[in-house]
């Protein structure tokens, strides 16, 4: 089976933080792949670095065995190849 995605020792920096360094991962094609972790573990950051929102400090991202070094088709990931939820907190009255 082919892979969709390949991420291969991805980092981004935030000004002077080092968010991520090293991550790499594989999402295979016809699959459903969750991004688990704590808070604070890089997932969110992950997601929007793929997306373009963040430029990459260094790595390589291929879409379908493409690198994407060059820069991110539309800006970003194709919508289709991925979705994110937030859980978001919820106030009820007392």
């Amino acid at each position: 089976m082919e892979n969709l995605l390949e991420v291969d020792s991805l980092a981004t920096d935030m000004g002077q933080f080092h968010i991520l360094t090293g991550v790499s991962f594989t999402v295979p094609e016809h699959q459903i792949t969750v991004l688990l972790g704590r808070n604070g573990a890089g997932k969110t950051t992950t997601l929007c670095t793929l997306m373009g929102y963040l430029p990459p400090r260094s790595g390589q991202v291929r879409l379908r065995g493409e690198s994407l070094q060059g820069g991110y088709p539309h800006g970003g990931l194709p919508v289709r190849v991925w979705g994110m939820c937030q859980r978001t907190p919820t106030f009820l009255p007392i």
